[in-house]
């Protein structure tokens, strides 16, 4: 699990893409990347930051690992990043068994590939269910880079092997997303 957070422990503001750290911690995260099966965000990150979460070191770039979105309710825009890179490099979102089935369908035709999971008892994903998904899939090594919400829930379900804490140089100054959840603490 990798989290950046500013000098005054925020990840963000809601819906609203924050650049905490710089090149030297991006290079890093892009090395994590390569040595790992999957990259996990849910679809709240996506939905604030747009990432891309491939690899972009020079000469590097083909070893991308398989994107992962956590998405209970299929909500992965059409025209994010993700999806218009799909055939590049794979993009596989995990939902819920009630998500909407025209959402997948929509998603499936732009080349994501949707998985579906029991819902957990707050709705979401069961992180459990994903994980052996994922593992059955043949992906063993996961990078994380999900916002606080997922950090918190891998940490609360005792899935999180390594956490990485990237600390940014400069405040938020005003109230945002604590990067550190209870459970992560």
């Amino acid at each position: 699990l990798k989290l950046a957070r500013t000098s005054d422990g925020y990840a963000g503001v809601p819906g609203a893409r924050l650049r905490i750290t710089g090149e030297a911690a991006d290079a890093a995260t892009h090395l994590r990347r390569v040595h790992a099966d999957a990259v996990l965000v849910g679809i709240e990150t996506v939905l604030a930051d747009d990432p891309l979460l491939t690899v972009r070191l020079p000469g590097l770039e083909r070893r991308s690992p398989v994107r992962v979105v956590f998405d209970s309710h299929l909500r992965l825009p059409h025209a994010c990043r993700l999806v218009a890179g799909a055939a590049e490099v794979p993009v596989w979102a995990v939902a819920t068994l009630d998500a909407p089935v025209e959402a997948e369908r929509a998603l499936v035709e732009r080349g994501v590939e949707v998985m579906r999971v029991d819902a957990g008892a707050d709705g979401r994903v069961d992180l459990h269910a994903a994980l052996r998904l994922l593992a059955e899939r043949g992906i063993t090594r996961i990078l994380c880079e999900g916002g606080p919400s997922l950090a918190g829930a891998l940490a609360e379900a005792d899935l999180v092997d390594d956490l990485v804490i990237v600390t940014g140089a400069k405040p938020l100054g005003r109230e945002g997303l604590t990067a550190i959840t209870p459970a992560l603490a």
